[in-house]
């Protein structure tokens, strides 16, 4: 845990001179990093409505499913590179989605990842229902 921690710090040093030494290659790296992403929270909920019209799943594997998605729209670069800092409020959305405790989203956030990294079943299905759900218009 407190290396996770050193390497969040190192990243942040490594961001914050970045920015100040070459603010052109700052700039380039954080268009691509958000491109395509979305930014309002308050959209998860339709979200979660139309993906259980769409999807099969039930229980834990729903929403794992729907966290990886909703990591797939909110922040494609962090589950594509096994990040896992999201945006203040995520959580929170996705807990009222299943009414369940923020320990359990939290930590399927954490499996999803390496899931979306691992297996590729999983992450085919992630991108299919981000996609749907992207091209519904949300």
């Amino acid at each position: 845990m407190l290396q996770a921690v050193a390497e969040r710090n190192n990243y942040s040093l490594i961001g914050k001179m970045l920015a100040s030494f070459m603010p052109e290659v700052y700039l380039e790296i954080e268009e691509l990093v958000r491109s395509g992403q979305q930014t309002d929270l308050r959209k998860i909920p339709d979200y979660f409505a139309a993906f259980q019209l769409l999807s099969a799943e039930s229980g834990v594997e729903s929403r794992r499913l729907f966290t990886a998605t909703m990591l797939k729209l909110y922040h494609p670069y962090a589950i594509e590179r096994g990040l896992i800092n999201v945006k203040h409020g995520f959580v929170r959305e996705i807990r009222h989605c299943f009414g369940c405790k923020q320990q359990s989203i939290t930590r399927d956030i954490r499996e999803v990842v390496v899931y979306y990294k691992a297996y590729e079943e999983f992450r085919q299905k992630v991108n299919e229902l981000a996609k749907e759900l992207k091209d519904r218009g949300v």
